[in-house]
């Protein structure tokens, strides 16, 4: 309303690109619910969760940062690099569940994180300047991992493909050179 944009265009500009998204998503509104010397929850409270999820458990900081750069749905949890051991890990991936960052695939050992989830952590690594070192480990992570496609291991490839296709994608919206590989 105070803008004069109609729910409509608002929405246009939610789809049109991630970018515009994150700004809509990080922009102070007033709301007649809360003072006005408190900020946009949404963010706030996405920027809590992670600080206390980094304290508290830093490999599922890690995790939650290699994820933001993979496709969105059915993430393998054998794609994630080894943190510890398999108590650690499940641990991490239990904070982040509690957390609701990720949701588990019962009984696959596959992974769902939320477009706003992932959105968030990339615009936060950006604004840390840490965007490209953790592209630069899910690189390495795809490259040691991805097996050469044959038909006896296409189940192995075929789900990592959409994953790298998007971290591929990530890179080349990343101006700097340091991520483009030969």
């Amino acid at each position: 309303a105070k803008t004069g944009i109609s729910t409509a265009r608002y929405l246009e500009h939610c789809q049109s690109s991630d970018e515009a998204f994150i700004k809509l998503l990080s922009k102070d509104f007033s709301d007649r619910g809360r003072y006005e010397t408190v900020s946009n929850p949404v963010t706030t409270t996405w920027l809590i969760s992670f600080i206390h999820i980094a304290r508290d458990a830093p490999l599922a900081a890690d995790y939650l940062q290699f994820i933001s750069f993979l496709s969105e749905k059915d993430i393998p949890r054998s794609l994630l690099p080894a943190g510890g051991n398999e108590l650690e890990a499940d641990e991490a991936f239990g904070t982040l569940k509690a957390y609701a960052f990720i949701n588990e695939r019962i009984g696959t050992g596959r992974f769902d994180i939320h477009r706003l989830v992932s959105l968030a952590m990339q615009n936060w690594l950006v604004d840390k300047g840490e965007q490209v070192a953790w592209l630069m480990k899910v690189f390495k992570r795809l490259d040691n991992i991805y097996p050469f496609p044959k038909y006896e291991n296409r189940e192995v490839w075929t789900g990592y493909l959409p994953h790298a296709q998007a971290a591929l994608k990530t890179r080349i919206t990343v101006i700097d050179e340091s991520t483009r590989s030969d």
